[in-house]
């Protein structure tokens, strides 16, 4: 019994150091509002527990949470970034759970959001709809409930969406169809 409850007890210092190492006032490669938008995500959606992926070829990271834990965010795993602004947040199939956060909304010069197939619950934040450069937006394959929210159409510059294999509604807003 004392093995397991030290084995309890040490996970959950390993959480907290994890958060504790990135401190956005110390990050320089972007703008401390889009750290702390990733930092948010991570949180929101049980960053600790995301899938190992061994074959991932953009970071050289064995854990994906061993990744988001420095103050260059820009190797954080599953995160690229161009002109010293977040650009892609690439994390399919990684068993990110829990909630989208409207922080997203923050990631001003974000292009692609591809976060399909893990296991998000809870509604699109309406803050998606800030992302005016969004070219691809794919969350299909999730648990995601409610309304598609009319600030998607906003999305000026989205060429590819995905949505399907949620628990949407079936009402899609009429803003949607001015996509390019």
């Amino acid at each position: 019994m004392k093995n397991k409850v030290f084995i309890v007890v040490l996970a959950f210092i390993q959480v907290s150091l994890a958060h504790a190492k990135t401190d956005c006032t110390q990050v320089t490669q972007i703008p401390q509002i889009e750290c702390e938008a990733l930092l948010d995500f991570y949180s929101s959606t049980n960053g600790y527990n995301w899938k190992n992926d061994l074959n991932y070829v953009r970071t050289s990271c064995l854990w994906p949470h061993s990744c988001w834990n420095t103050t260059e965010p820009c190797s954080w795993y599953g995160v690229s970034c161009s002109g010293g602004h977040v650009t892609s947040l690439y994390l399919i199939d990684k068993n990110l759970t829990g909630s989208l956060p409207n922080s997203l909304g923050n990631l001003s010069e974000l292009e692609y959001l591809y976060l399909m197939g893990n296991q998000f619950s809870g509604s699109i934040p309406k803050s998606l709809g800030n992302l005016s450069n969004l070219e691809v937006l794919l969350l299909s394959h999730n648990q995601l409930s409610g309304y598609l929210p009319e600030s998607l159409g906003n999305l000026s510059n989205l060429i590819w969406f995905h949505l399907g294999d949620n628990e949407l509604s079936k009402s899609i807003p009429k803003v949607i169809g001015k996509f390019k």
